[in-house]
């Protein structure tokens, strides 16, 4: 089993736990970091789209769900701040995707938004 790297002077040791086996893992913050824009069906057999504005100061991605019932399965690219991600189609009748917010304020970006 392959344990951890120690910290380094490129690594905060505050930094987000490792995962074993997976790699660094970006650390949880305020989902209102994140700006949910739920764009809703304009008619009959249209679906509804979600995107989400980077509002603080540091560069971050969402993980999110696009359909009820599943895990959050959807990632955004890296949000620097102000950017907004491209809208992602929701499932029909989806309207409120859930969804978790990481900084990359610290960590890589290939860090895993988990």
């Amino acid at each position: 089993m392959a344990l951890a790297p120690p910290p380094s002077a490129e690594t905060d040791e505050a930094a987000a736990p490792t995962a074993v086996g997976r790699g660094v893992l970006a650390p949880l913050i305020a989902p209102g970091c994140a700006e949910r824009l739920v764009e809703p069906p304009h008619g009959p057999g249209q679906q509804g789209t979600v995107a989400f504005r980077n509002e603080c100061g540091v560069p971050i991605r969402v993980r999110f769900a696009a359909r009820p019932g599943v895990a959050l399965t959807e990632v955004t690219p890296l949000l620097r701040p102000g950017e907004t991600s491209d809208p992602v189609t929701l499932a029909g009748g989806f309207a409120h995707p859930g969804y978790i917010v990481c900084s990359y304020e610290r960590v890589s970006e290939r860090a895993l938004c988990q």
